[in-house]
């Protein structure tokens, strides 16, 4: 068998997915996208560009450090922001992504193209704070595709039992098969304890789950 241990499936981009409103999960798209390295290209001519509209490098990477700059999810794998009246795009997925969604369908006949058995859906709050989209990706290809839960990492140190719920739902309700924790979202400015990783103790109990850990070093700057 031929197992893909990273693998990624999303909603429509353009829509809340899970958050409060498109807003809030447009800030999470925006410093993603501000950190990634696809080239920059100013719009009405393709001349090059930097980041520099998206986020104030000065400043620790962050929601805090974003710039208001009309940042929004458009079409065909693109992501557009206004500076100054002038539209800049950046090209962070292929333009095959052209409503701006990656379903279980199209993974899975990537995964044929590609000669791959099973694959475990990743996840990041940037593609979505909802486990029932991922819930139904298995669903629709339990033999094909398995998926890890996600549980907003800024909120398990100040929210700890609501976050244990969600957990337990995804896992044991959904049947999703893990949880992925990247342990630097808490850096991104919601306020918490940023001294060290969140972490949800022992009060999760299935022992069949499966806990991704995805940190950036710089999650641990300062620990011993």
């Amino acid at each position: 068998m031929i197992y893909d241990g990273h693998a990624y499936a999303f909603p429509d981009l353009r829509s809340e997915v899970g958050f409060d409103d498109t807003r809030e999960m447009c800030r999470h798209l925006q410093l993603a996208i501000a950190s990634h390295f696809q080239p920059v290209r100013r719009k009405r001519d393709g001349a090059s560009a930097d980041n520099s509209g998206l986020i104030d490098s000065s400043k620790p990477r962050g929601l805090e450090a974003l710039r208001e700059t009309d940042f929004r999810p458009t079409s065909f794998g693109r992501f557009e922001w206004t500076v100054d009246g002038e539209d800049y795009v950046k090209q962070y997925m292929p333009p095959l992504v052209a409503d701006m969604s990656f379903l279980a369908d199209n993974l899975v006949a990537e995964m044929d193209h590609a000669g791959v058995d099973m694959a475990l859906i990743h996840r990041t709050p940037y593609f979505g704070n909802t486990n029932d989209f991922y819930a139904e990706c298995v669903r629709r290809h339990p033999n094909r595709l398995q998926a890890l839960a996600y549980v907003e990492e800024w909120k398990i140190q100040t929210e700890p039992d609501p976050s244990i719920s969600k957990l337990d739902s995804a896992i044991k309700g959904f049947g999703l098969h893990g949880l992925q924790l990247l342990p630097d979202h808490p850096r991104a400015g919601h306020g918490e304890d940023r001294s060290r990783p969140p972490h949800l103790g022992h009060r999760h109990s299935d022992g069949d789950a499966l806990c991704d850990v995805s940190p950036e070093p710089r999650c641990f700057e300062g620990q011993p």
